[in-house]
C-alpha cells in the first residue's frame, strides 16, 4: 500500500510539472549542473588551456550531460531503469546529445579558458547554459 501511494504521489508530481520545460531545465541547471561545474572548474584551473579543453571534452562534458539527463528524468518522474536506458543509448545520447552539446560548449570553453579570468567562468557558463537550456527546451519533446 505504501509503495502504491509513493507511486501515485510520484506520478502526481510528474504530472504537475509537465508542460514546464523551461522550469525543468532551469532547475536542473541551477541545482545540478552549476555545482558540478564549480567543482570541475576548481580542478582544472591550474591546467594549460589545451589540457583544460581535452579534460573538459573527455570527462567534464560527458559527466555533466549524464547528470543533466538523469536529474531531468528524475524531476519528470521517470524510473531509474528508463534513465539508465537513456544514458546508455549510443545513438540518441552519446552521439546526438554529446555532439550537439559540443557544438555549443566547445567554442564557449575555448573562449572561456583562453580569454576569461577564472573568477568569471561561472558567470560565463551560466549565460551559455541559459542559451543552451532554451535551445534544448525548444527541441526536446
Amino acid at each position: 500500500r505504501e509503495a502504491l501511494l509513493a507511486d501515485v504521489n510520484r506520478q502526481r508530481f510528474a504530472i504537475d510539472l509537465r508542460g514546464h520545460k523551461p522550469l525543468h531545465f532551469g532547475a536542473v541547471a541551477a541545482l545540478v549542473v552549476a555545482p558540478l561545474s564549480l567543482v570541475f572548474f576548481n580542478f582544472v584551473e591550474n591546467l594549460s588551456v589545451p589540457a583544460k579543453l581535452l579534460f573538459d571534452l573527455v570527462v567534464g562534458g560527458p559527466v555533466l550531460n549524464v547528470g543533466f539527463v538523469a536529474a531531468l528524468g528524475l524531476l519528470r518522474g521517470q524510473s531509474l531503469e528508463s534513465i539508465v536506458a537513456t544514458v546508455s543509448s549510443v545513438d540518441q545520447f552519446w552521439v546526438a546529445l554529446v555532439l550537439a552539446s559540443n557544438k555549443v560548449w566547445l567554442p564557449a570553453k575555448v573562449f572561456m579558458y583562453g580569454f576569461l579570468p577564472a573568477r568569471y567562468w561561472g558567470l560565463w557558463c551560466a549565460v551559455v547554459s541559459f542559451v543552451w537550456g532554451i535551445i534544448l527546451a525548444v527541441i526536446v519533446v
